[in-house]
């Protein structure tokens, strides 16, 4: 019973693995990743349907269709709006500005729940683009620099700005909007309670607004800090915590420099009263002659005179290490973790930098601990929910649950795994072999394996096959001890 109910949750995982990976959800959680430690909070979108174009082989040939596909993507910190008194995404309204192409605009006829009438108003009244939201941010020429993005105000790309609000709407709305077309398919409709909507408004049209599939009536927007604050959507970027000595830092960095360019070389002192004129005292050069006219009062004084600079390079450079090293303990993040090998002390050992390594990783761990919690589990419960109501091959039961056991999982694999590795090492030796036998190491082989990610069942063989082995080998020595007495009965005199 285990090992079907092992083999079908193993199906169940690479059915959902599979819209993970056709979605993109793997490339937006790699960007994600980036933004992570520079950004307050970073946001991911999905599972989303878009119709999209792909190419399918049929029969040795090519061709070309177009359907839905479970898509996910990030979010710009940017371009997101939340309740502003929520202190978390899943209970607040958010509202995403979009950038669309008349392609994409396009490509949204006849999906459920957009207004074909007002697409074709938007590509009308919109021949050259729309960009007329870019108040919601005073820096967004700005932001799209940084981003290596054209300049919003001109939009020389002909872009169409569009939002997209997902949240809580009076039903006395939504019965006004398109003759009522977003309340026909809700039973028991009442114009007086609120329900949950999705809405895409693109300059005055109104181009979609679908009540919320999800049974949870919640919007697919999920958010994850790096440094978590309590109430708060946002948190405490790795940029933040480091502030105060990336200060320092640089102000000791930039003092190095500017002292160094000062101690490069020798600073003259010229007495130009004692310079004759046909001398030019703003050069210098090797060899150079210097023409001076004798002083009249018979001063003594040297006409030029050379002194340096003090270098205070040393202790400027210690002041930026210490920082650095600072830098380091509030980060929790030592420059050995990155490969560095310049440490010393408990570092300069192997087995020291593998206990300075797992103890330091421990806040990696916190933080990816906090992805598997705020992202990956309920962009899969989503992800399956929304395939129990709409998978028709009936793949699904129902009756699956979503465990994401990513940092946990492989801490406790890796500690198992050494644990597996030492006890392999030490019982192998003649006395222990004759008290585990060979079945005794059987199962820790085949949990090694599978933790190495290969199959231990078919990597070690299984019970029947070892019995038939091991039964087989007795019979080979039964019958070489009967021929080595055969033997010594015929050389018998």
């Amino acid at each position: 019973a285990r090992k079907n109910a092992r083999e079908a949750a193993r199906r169940a995982s690479d059915k959902l693995d599979d819209y993970l990976l056709e979605g993109g959800f793997y490339e937006a959680l790699g960007e994600l990743l980036i933004e992570l430690p520079i950004t307050p909070v970073v946001f991911l979108k999905g599972p989303e349907v878009r119709m999209e174009r792909r190419t399918e082989w049929r029969k040795g040939k090519a061709k070309a269709i177009t359907g839905p596909v479970l898509t996910w993507r990030r979010v710009s910190p940017w371009d997101l709006f939340w309740t502003p008194g929520a202190s978390t995404l899943q209970d607040a309204d958010v509202i995403e500005r979009l950038r669309l192409r008349r392609s994409d605009i396009q490509a949204l006829r006849g999906v459920p729940g957009y207004d074909d009438n007002a697409i074709f108003a938007v590509l009308e009244a919109y021949p050259t683009g729309l960009s007329d939201i870019s108040g919601f941010e005073s820096g967004a020429a700005a932001h799209a620099d940084v981003e290596g993005r054209e300049n919003p105000t001109f939009n020389g790309s002909g872009y169409l700005d569009a939002l997209e609000y997902q949240g809580e709407v009076a039903g006395s709305l939504l019965k006004e909007w398109n003759g009522g077309r977003a309340v026909e398919a809700v039973p028991d409709f009442d114009e007086r309670l609120v329900y949950c909507v999705s809405a895409w408004l693109v300059g005055r049209f109104c181009i979609k607004v679908q009540i919320q599939p999800n049974p949870r009536l919640r919007h697919n927007y999920f958010s994850t800090v790096y440094e978590p604050v309590p109430g708060s959507i946002a948190g405490r970027p790795l940029t933040e915590i480091l502030v105060d000595s990336q200060h320092v830092a640089n102000s000791a960095f930039r003092s190095l420099v500017n002292n160094m360019s000062m101690a490069s070389g020798p600073q003259v002192a010229i007495n130009e009263d004692r310079l004759s004129p046909s001398c030019d005292g703003d050069s210098i050069y090797p060899w150079k002659r210097w023409r001076f006219v004798s002083d009249p009062l018979g001063n003594s004084e040297k006409p030029v005179d050379f002194f340096q600079p003090q270098s205070n390079a040393e202790s400027l450079m210690n002041v930026f290490e210490k920082m650095m090293m600072l830098s380091d303990e509030v980060s929790g993040i030592p420059r050995y973790l990155t490969g560095n090998q310049n440490v010393g002390g408990a570092a300069a050992t192997a087995s020291g930098l593998n206990q300075l390594m797992n103890n330091a990783s421990k806040v990696l761990q916190q933080v990816a601990a906090q992805l598997d919690r705020d992202i990956l589990d309920p962009v899969l419960k989503s992800l399956y929910e929304m395939l129990l109501l709409t998978d028709k091959d009936g793949f699904f039961v129902g009756d699956e649950n979503i465990a994401v056991r990513g940092v946990t999982m492989a801490a406790a694999r890796e500690a198992d795994r050494q644990r597996q590795l030492e006890f392999l090492q030490i019982t192998a030796n003649p006395i222990d072999q004759e008290i585990i036998g060979s079945r005794g190491r059987v199962p820790i082989l085949r949990t090694l394996a599978d933790g190495l990610g290969l199959d231990g069942e078919q990597v070690v063989p299984s019970d029947e096959d070892l019995d038939a082995l091991q039964q087989q080998q007795q019979e080979m020595a039964a019958a070489q001890q009967e021929m080595a007495a055969q033997a010594q009965g015929a050389q018998a005199p």
